[in-house]
């Protein structure tokens, strides 16, 4: 293939250019389908986002996210802080993040607990 591309002929070797190259490929894997039980289908459907602290970051995070038709759970281990957000009260300041989160505020979870995380329907 390389002897075919003008702009790599002059890089290689004559010798090179005229090998036979054997290229071994990893083996395809299986197909793994993936688990039906009870709830199956929400879990596909519904993808849920989480994150992990409630800074700056967090929360701006979140509220894309939950704005842009995701489920979002935001995390943070301070009770007070999740309290605080929660109500509408952030503690950050960055324009027009307020209004976003109010408009997504269905699509958003607040929580002190990790385990709240793993899936909210």
């Amino acid at each position: 293939m390389v002897a075919r591309v003008p702009a790599l002929q002059g890089a290689l070797p004559e010798r090179r250019r005229r090998e036979h190259c054997q290229r071994h490929h990893a083996p395809p894997r299986p197909h793994r389908a993936l688990p039906r039980g009870p709830g199956w289908s929400e879990v596909v459907s519904r993808p849920v986002v989480g994150f992990a602290g409630l800074t700056h970051l967090g929360l701006v995070s979140a509220a894309v996210t939950a704005s842009k038709g995701f489920r979002a759970v935001a995390f943070d281990p301070d009770g007070a802080r999740v309290k605080e957000s929660a109500a509408g009260r952030l503690p950050v300041v960055e324009p027009g993040l307020g209004e976003l989160l109010r408009a997504a505020r269905s699509q958003v979870v607040f929580t002190e607990r990790a385990a709240d995380g793993r899936r909210r329907q």
